[in-house]
């Protein structure tokens, strides 16, 4: 891309190893949390995405909005992931009887007098004490993928070398260093096995 487009256009630039899709929706006040938050996580893992969380991004004149994401690790289903994280709190949110209303829907129901409008008591419930913050599942899986694509370099390095060797073999000193090489040769595609098995973990 030319330096005037970037200076024109915003670019988005997608990690090959995943990258983060969301959706927001405004809920009524009357809605508690707790309930929202479980149903956005199950919208989200429908929607095939990892590492499920979800925020509260505002509190409105009249209505609370949320925010829904997760890692979509496949980018090349970016548009179709978008579209059904969304589909999938529709389903979600209309199932369980609540409500969607716009950021400035103003909620005119005859309240009676004495009645607040809050969840009820019974519905309130502690947040769980270990709850892992988002950025905590994201950039714990980008480091993990960065240096998994920096081991990946070393092993082939280190194949390289060898290969190097194999055609030089005749005194016991390059007999030796070739034996040491692919030794550590054979723990670095191990780590590498086991930080690949990582990255596919769900969360």
């Amino acid at each position: 891309l030319s330096n005037l487009y970037l200076v024109t256009h915003a670019v988005t630039v997608l990690r090959s190893s995943g990258t983060v899709v969301s959706a927001t929706v405004s809920l009524g006040y009357d809605v508690d949390y707790h309930d929202v938050e479980k149903l956005l996580l199950e919208a989200a893992r429908r929607a095939g995405l990892s590492d499920a969380f979800v925020q509260v991004l505002e509190l409105g004149d009249f209505s609370i909005q949320y925010r829904a994401a997760g890692i979509l690790k496949e980018v090349k289903h970016l548009i179709s992931a978008r579209s059904d994280i969304r589909k999938n709190m529709l389903d979600q949110l209309h199932g369980a009887g609540i409500e969607i209303v716009s950021p400035t829907f103003m909620n005119q129901r005859a309240i009676h007098e004495g009645v607040r409008f809050v969840p009820g008591q019974a519905a309130r419930r502690p947040r769980p004490v270990n709850a892992v913050p988002p950025e905590e599942k994201i950039f714990d899986k980008a480091d993990l993928a960065e240096a998994t694509r920096k081991l990946q370099e070393q092993i082939e390095a280190q194949r390289e070398h060898v290969r190097e060797l194999e055609g030089k073999l005749g005194s016991a000193t390059l007999e030796a260093e070739r034996a040491t090489t692919q030794h550590d040769l054979a723990e670095a595609e191990e780590r590498l096995r086991q930080m690949l098995a990582a990255l596919e973990e769900p969360s």
